[in-house]
């Protein structure tokens, strides 16, 4: 039985607590947590790392979408955690043609729009236990 990945885009401003939440998610549901900003910080910390990324991520700008997929897929696509294979995705998409190519990318089946409390109420009682 083939097993699908849902992708969770968390999305908002700096200081919004996107990290925070994505962490207790992780930790309380066993969903993956994938943060841009993290993968980038250690790539180019890697001794072959493309001298292209470093030159963005040095100067804080934008990774061309392409380059950037090019870091992001193998955290993606690596070891699913969880028994739900539910991958937040923290800090992407940051442009329009993000969002766009990860759709043709990826097989989407269907996205949603939920407030946060809405969320937080629907995975709180998930897990409980109705006779």
């Amino acid at each position: 039985m083939e097993r699908t990945t849902s992708v969770i885009f968390i999305i908002g401003a700096p200081g919004a607590g996107k990290g925070t939440l994505c962490k207790n998610l992780a930790r309380d549901f066993g969903l993956k947590h994938v943060s841009v900003g993290d993968v980038l910080r250690k790539a180019v910390l890697e001794p072959d790392v493309d001298n292209t990324i470093l030159k963005y991520v040095q100067t804080s700008e934008l990774l061309p979408t392409e380059l950037l997929f090019s870091v992001l897929n193998p955290h993606l696509l690596s070891g699913k955690e969880g028994h739900a294979h539910i991958i937040l995705l923290d800090g992407f998409p940051r442009q329009l043609d993000q969002a766009r190519s990860f759709e043709e990318e990826i097989d989407t089946s269907g996205t949603t729009d939920t407030s946060y409390e809405k969320l937080l109420n629907i995975l709180k009682t998930r897990h409980e236990w109705k006779p």
